[in-house]
């Protein structure tokens, strides 16, 4: 999976700024910088490393709406570069602490704008969920078996999330 976190306001101005060459912390007069300006020297590794390695999202184009939910929406979109297709889930800027937490990410900036940040997740499309197997089974029930495995993969699935503290409230289908 990758995420792309689209930064607006202040901190996409400061990256703006370094990008320019005024290096850390320092304001286009040269100005001392305010304190909160200056990122520790782990940061600005991070951040050098994060923008040498940002795909863009202008390298997907969306094809169609495939969900909206309380997170945000999910797109089937398509890799310009290799013509794959994906699916684009696009979270609110609450959400976004979250992945970053979790995730690795990928940082596009954009100057400008209103302090807020979007997350786009990029997961490969799988076509079908649980509900449509089912339907397409004729509504046939799953064996104790089938039953089983999925089970399985959920608690799976909780236990590492509720492990790292993370609780996941939008569990369906």
């Amino acid at each position: 999976m990758i995420c792309l976190l689209s930064v607006r306001g202040r901190g996409a101005q400061l990256a703006a700024r370094q990008r320019q060459g005024e290096g850390y912390g320092r304001g286009a007069g040269g100005e001392q910088p305010h304190p909160h300006d200056e990122e520790p020297p782990y940061e600005k590794v991070l951040w050098g490393a994060l923008e040498r390695a940002t795909p863009s999202l202008d390298e997907y184009e969306k094809e169609a709406v495939l969900g909206e939910g309380t997170d945000g929406t999910i797109y089937r979109a398509r890799h310009k570069p290799t013509g794959r297709q994906v699916a684009i889930k696009t979270l609110s800027y609450d959400d976004c602490t979250v992945v970053i937490q979790l995730l690795d990410l990928v940082i596009e900036h954009a100057p400008g704008g209103n302090g807020r940040a979007t997350a786009h997740l990029i997961f490969e499309l799988i076509e079908h969920d649980l509900f449509s197997a089912c339907r397409k089974r004729g509504h046939a029930m799953l064996d104790t078996r089938e039953v089983n495995s999925i089970m399985q993969q959920l608690l799976a699935g909780l236990v590492y999330l509720h492990g790292h503290l993370v609780l996941h409230r939008d569990i369906k289908r």
